[in-house]
Protein backbone atom coordinates (compact mmCIF):
# COMPACT_ATOMS: atom_id res chain seq x y z
CA UNK A 1 0.00 0.00 0.00
CA UNK A 2 1.83 3.34 -0.78
CA UNK A 3 2.00 5.72 1.86
CA UNK A 4 2.76 9.75 1.95
CA UNK A 5 3.31 11.80 5.21
CA UNK A 6 1.79 15.16 5.11
CA UNK A 7 5.07 17.19 4.89
CA UNK A 8 5.78 15.54 1.66
CA UNK A 9 2.26 16.40 0.27
CA UNK A 10 3.15 19.92 1.62
CA UNK A 11 5.65 20.03 -0.31
CA UNK A 12 4.25 19.24 -3.78
CA UNK A 13 1.75 21.82 -3.04
CA UNK A 14 4.22 24.43 -2.96
CA UNK A 15 5.80 23.20 -5.69
CA UNK A 16 2.33 23.55 -7.41
CA UNK A 17 1.99 27.07 -6.15
CA UNK A 18 5.34 28.01 -7.67
CA UNK A 19 4.10 28.50 -10.68
CA UNK A 20 -0.04 29.89 -10.06
CA UNK A 21 1.62 32.08 -7.26
CA UNK A 22 5.25 32.61 -8.01
CA UNK A 23 4.79 36.00 -5.72
CA UNK A 24 4.69 33.82 -2.34
CA UNK A 25 3.71 30.26 -2.77
CA UNK A 26 4.86 29.24 0.84
CA UNK A 27 2.45 32.30 2.29
CA UNK A 28 -1.02 31.49 -0.22
CA UNK A 29 -0.27 27.63 0.67
CA UNK A 30 -0.56 28.60 4.45
CA UNK A 31 -3.90 31.14 3.68
CA UNK A 32 -5.80 28.10 1.92
CA UNK A 33 -4.77 25.41 5.22
CA UNK A 34 -5.99 28.37 7.24
CA UNK A 35 -9.20 29.31 5.12
CA UNK A 36 -10.34 25.43 5.08
CA UNK A 37 -9.75 24.98 9.38
CA UNK A 38 -11.89 28.36 9.82
CA UNK A 39 -14.46 26.11 8.09
CA UNK A 40 -14.20 23.02 11.26
CA UNK A 41 -10.72 20.69 8.85
CA UNK A 42 -7.97 19.80 10.34
CA UNK A 43 -5.24 20.86 8.81
CA UNK A 44 -4.27 17.24 7.54
CA UNK A 45 -7.39 17.19 5.70
CA UNK A 46 -7.08 20.67 4.10
CA UNK A 47 -4.07 19.48 2.56
CA UNK A 48 -5.49 16.44 1.14
CA UNK A 49 -8.25 18.26 -0.37
CA UNK A 50 -5.80 20.94 -1.66
CA UNK A 51 -3.81 18.60 -3.03
CA UNK A 52 -7.07 16.86 -4.69
CA UNK A 53 -7.74 20.37 -6.11
CA UNK A 54 -4.27 20.32 -7.82
CA UNK A 55 -4.30 17.10 -9.35
CA UNK A 56 -1.53 16.04 -7.25
CA UNK A 57 -1.95 12.37 -6.53
CA UNK A 58 -2.81 11.24 -2.87
CA UNK A 59 -2.15 7.92 -1.47
CA UNK A 60 -5.04 5.77 0.42
CA UNK A 61 -2.71 6.11 3.65
CA UNK A 62 -1.40 9.94 4.99
CA UNK A 63 0.53 10.44 7.95
CA UNK A 64 1.57 12.66 9.66
CA UNK A 65 0.91 16.35 11.26
CA UNK A 66 1.59 19.47 9.60
CA UNK A 67 5.51 20.50 10.34
CA UNK A 68 5.63 23.04 12.78
CA UNK A 69 8.18 24.60 11.45
CA UNK A 70 6.10 25.61 8.21
CA UNK A 71 3.43 27.88 9.92
CA UNK A 72 6.33 29.74 11.81
CA UNK A 73 8.34 30.07 8.83
CA UNK A 74 5.97 31.56 7.10
CA UNK A 75 3.55 33.50 9.41
CA UNK A 76 5.00 36.91 7.99
CA UNK A 77 4.49 35.76 4.51
CA UNK A 78 0.77 34.82 5.39
CA UNK A 79 0.21 37.93 7.46
CA UNK A 80 1.01 40.23 4.17
CA UNK A 81 -0.86 37.83 1.61
CA UNK A 82 -4.00 38.35 3.75
CA UNK A 83 -3.21 41.94 3.38
CA UNK A 84 -2.71 41.88 -0.22
CA UNK A 85 -6.17 40.20 -1.12
CA UNK A 86 -8.36 42.31 1.38
CA UNK A 87 -11.25 42.91 -1.53
CA UNK A 88 -9.67 40.58 -4.21
CA UNK A 89 -10.14 36.73 -4.19
CA UNK A 90 -6.85 35.13 -5.20
CA UNK A 91 -7.94 33.92 -8.57
CA UNK A 92 -8.66 37.74 -9.30
CA UNK A 93 -4.91 38.91 -8.08
CA UNK A 94 -3.53 36.04 -10.02
CA UNK A 95 -5.40 37.51 -13.08
CA UNK A 96 -3.95 40.83 -12.47
CA UNK A 97 -0.93 39.59 -12.09
CA UNK A 98 -0.98 37.33 -15.26
CA UNK A 99 -1.75 40.91 -17.37
CA UNK A 100 0.40 43.44 -16.07
CA UNK A 101 2.78 42.53 -19.09
CA UNK A 102 6.36 43.69 -16.79
CA UNK A 103 9.27 43.70 -19.08
CA UNK A 104 12.59 41.75 -18.34
CA UNK A 105 13.76 43.21 -14.98
CA UNK A 106 10.91 44.90 -14.05
CA UNK A 107 9.69 45.21 -9.86
CA UNK A 108 6.86 46.05 -8.37
CA UNK A 109 7.20 48.21 -5.74
CA UNK A 110 3.78 49.01 -4.39
CA UNK A 111 0.39 47.54 -5.33
CA UNK A 112 -3.55 48.31 -3.70
CA UNK A 113 -6.94 46.84 -3.81
CA UNK A 114 -9.38 49.87 -4.93
CA UNK A 115 -11.23 51.42 -7.21
CA UNK A 116 -10.86 53.88 -10.30
CA UNK A 117 -13.66 56.56 -10.40
CA UNK A 118 -14.11 57.88 -13.66
CA UNK A 119 -16.98 59.65 -15.76
CA UNK A 120 -19.31 57.25 -17.70
CA UNK A 121 -19.75 57.58 -21.93
CA UNK A 122 -22.85 59.96 -22.02
CA UNK A 123 -25.78 58.31 -21.80
CA UNK A 124 -27.92 57.31 -24.88
CA UNK A 125 -31.50 58.70 -22.82
CA UNK A 126 -30.50 61.87 -21.87
CA UNK A 127 -27.02 62.64 -22.60
CA UNK A 128 -25.50 62.90 -19.13
CA UNK A 129 -21.89 61.62 -17.99
CA UNK A 130 -22.21 59.97 -14.35
CA UNK A 131 -19.90 58.88 -12.56
CA UNK A 132 -18.42 55.19 -11.87
CA UNK A 133 -16.18 53.15 -9.86
CA UNK A 134 -14.05 50.28 -11.25
CA UNK A 135 -12.40 47.75 -9.21
CA UNK A 136 -9.08 46.94 -9.94
CA UNK A 137 -5.14 46.61 -8.71
CA UNK A 138 -3.18 49.65 -9.14
CA UNK A 139 0.41 48.79 -9.03
CA UNK A 140 3.99 50.85 -8.89
CA UNK A 141 6.81 49.13 -10.40
CA UNK A 142 10.53 51.66 -10.95
CA UNK A 143 9.07 52.12 -14.22
CA UNK A 144 5.32 52.32 -14.85
CA UNK A 145 1.96 53.35 -12.67
CA UNK A 146 -0.41 50.49 -13.78
CA UNK A 147 -4.48 49.94 -13.07
CA UNK A 148 -5.33 46.59 -14.04
CA UNK A 149 -9.53 47.10 -14.00
CA UNK A 150 -11.92 44.37 -13.88
CA UNK A 151 -13.98 43.39 -17.15
CA UNK A 152 -17.78 43.80 -15.39
CA UNK A 153 -19.21 44.01 -12.22
CA UNK A 154 -19.08 40.04 -11.16
CA UNK A 155 -15.87 39.01 -13.62
CA UNK A 156 -12.88 37.62 -12.74
CA UNK A 157 -10.97 38.80 -15.48
CA UNK A 158 -9.10 42.21 -15.25
CA UNK A 159 -6.96 43.72 -18.53
CA UNK A 160 -4.40 46.94 -18.32
CA UNK A 161 -6.71 50.45 -18.39
CA UNK A 162 -3.48 53.10 -17.67
CA UNK A 163 -0.27 52.23 -17.91
CA UNK A 164 2.35 55.70 -17.80
CA UNK A 165 5.77 55.62 -16.91
CA UNK A 166 6.42 56.78 -13.41
CA UNK A 167 8.40 59.74 -14.30
CA UNK A 168 5.10 60.96 -16.06
CA UNK A 169 3.39 61.31 -12.69
CA UNK A 170 3.16 65.23 -11.49
CA UNK A 171 1.47 64.60 -8.54
CA UNK A 172 -0.32 62.94 -5.82
CA UNK A 173 -2.80 64.27 -4.06
CA UNK A 174 -5.40 62.82 -1.01
CA UNK A 175 -8.24 63.93 0.61
CA UNK A 176 -12.70 63.27 0.83
CA UNK A 177 -14.22 63.84 4.04
CA UNK A 178 -16.79 60.47 3.25
CA UNK A 179 -15.05 58.96 -0.01
CA UNK A 180 -11.25 59.03 1.10
CA UNK A 181 -9.63 59.41 -2.53
CA UNK A 182 -6.18 59.64 -4.23
CA UNK A 183 -5.53 61.63 -7.35
CA UNK A 184 -2.66 61.15 -9.47
CA UNK A 185 -1.90 63.61 -12.15
CA UNK A 186 -0.03 62.26 -15.06
CA UNK A 187 2.04 64.73 -17.63
CA UNK A 188 3.12 68.74 -17.69
CA UNK A 189 1.03 71.14 -16.12
CA UNK A 190 -1.05 72.76 -17.65
CA UNK A 191 -2.14 69.57 -20.02
CA UNK A 192 -2.03 66.74 -17.59
CA UNK A 193 -4.60 63.97 -16.89
CA UNK A 194 -6.29 63.43 -13.73
CA UNK A 195 -6.67 59.96 -12.40
CA UNK A 196 -9.15 59.11 -9.06
CA UNK A 197 -8.96 56.07 -6.93
CA UNK A 198 -11.36 55.44 -4.60
CA UNK A 199 -11.76 52.94 -1.93
CA UNK A 200 -8.64 51.20 -0.92
CA UNK A 201 -9.86 48.08 0.30
CA UNK A 202 -6.52 46.56 1.23
CA UNK A 203 -5.37 49.37 3.31
CA UNK A 204 -8.18 49.37 5.40
CA UNK A 205 -7.31 49.30 9.21
CA UNK A 206 -3.46 49.85 8.60
CA UNK A 207 -2.65 52.94 6.43
CA UNK A 208 -4.92 56.05 6.20
CA UNK A 209 -5.20 57.95 2.63
CA UNK A 210 -2.36 60.18 3.12
CA UNK A 211 -0.47 57.46 4.23
CA UNK A 212 -0.60 56.06 0.99
CA UNK A 213 -0.24 59.14 -0.49
CA UNK A 214 2.83 59.80 1.04
CA UNK A 215 3.93 56.35 0.44
CA UNK A 216 3.69 56.63 -3.41
CA UNK A 217 5.69 59.97 -3.51
CA UNK A 218 8.54 58.57 -1.40
CA UNK A 219 8.07 55.87 -4.43
CA UNK A 220 7.95 58.52 -7.03
CA UNK A 221 11.09 60.83 -5.44
CA UNK A 222 13.35 57.23 -5.30
CA UNK A 223 12.60 56.50 -9.40
CA UNK A 224 12.88 59.72 -10.47
CA UNK A 225 16.59 60.23 -8.27
CA UNK A 226 17.60 57.01 -9.66
CA UNK A 227 16.81 57.83 -13.09
CA UNK A 228 18.31 61.25 -13.19
CA UNK A 229 21.43 59.65 -11.59
CA UNK A 230 21.42 56.67 -14.70
CA UNK A 231 21.59 59.91 -17.22
CA UNK A 232 24.17 62.28 -15.46
CA UNK A 233 26.39 58.85 -15.31
CA UNK A 234 25.66 57.94 -19.26
CA UNK A 235 26.07 62.11 -19.80
CA UNK A 236 29.65 61.84 -18.35
CA UNK A 237 30.22 58.95 -20.22
CA UNK A 238 29.41 60.77 -23.31
CA UNK A 239 27.29 57.43 -23.94
CA UNK A 240 23.85 57.87 -26.69
CA UNK A 241 21.35 54.78 -25.17
CA UNK A 242 18.79 54.08 -27.07
CA UNK A 243 16.49 55.98 -24.51
CA UNK A 244 17.57 59.24 -23.02
CA UNK A 245 16.75 60.02 -19.28
CA UNK A 246 16.02 63.75 -18.52
CA UNK A 247 18.69 64.86 -16.33
CA UNK A 248 16.34 67.28 -14.34
CA UNK A 249 12.95 65.36 -14.56
CA UNK A 250 14.04 62.15 -15.19
CA UNK A 251 11.40 61.51 -18.17
CA UNK A 252 12.60 58.63 -21.03
CA UNK A 253 12.50 60.50 -24.31
CA UNK A 254 13.86 58.40 -27.83
CA UNK A 255 17.49 59.35 -28.20
CA UNK A 256 16.63 61.39 -31.65
CA UNK A 257 14.95 64.28 -29.30
CA UNK A 258 16.76 67.50 -28.15
CA UNK A 259 14.71 68.47 -25.97
CA UNK A 260 12.31 66.83 -23.15
CA UNK A 261 8.90 65.74 -23.58
CA UNK A 262 7.86 66.60 -20.42
CA UNK A 263 9.71 69.39 -19.24
CA UNK A 264 11.24 70.81 -22.72
CA UNK A 265 14.94 70.73 -21.07
CA UNK A 266 17.77 70.29 -23.69
CA UNK A 267 18.57 66.53 -23.70
CA UNK A 268 21.93 67.42 -24.58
Amino acid sequence: MKEATIEKLCEKLVDSYKEKFPHNPSGVLRLHIDRATAKGKSQEDAVVDLCGQAGIEVPEKVTGKLPKSFPEREKKAVEEETFLHKGMTDSEYQACMNGLGLLEGEEIRLQYVCFRHLASPPSLWDGKRRRESKKGLLVFTHDDMIFMQQEGAWSSNYGQALRFPVEQVSGVVSGGTLIKHIRVLVGTSGSSEQHEFINFESTYGEQSIHEVRREIEKLLKGVRQEKKRLAQEALARGTIPAMIFCKFCGTRNKSDRSHCANCGAPLD
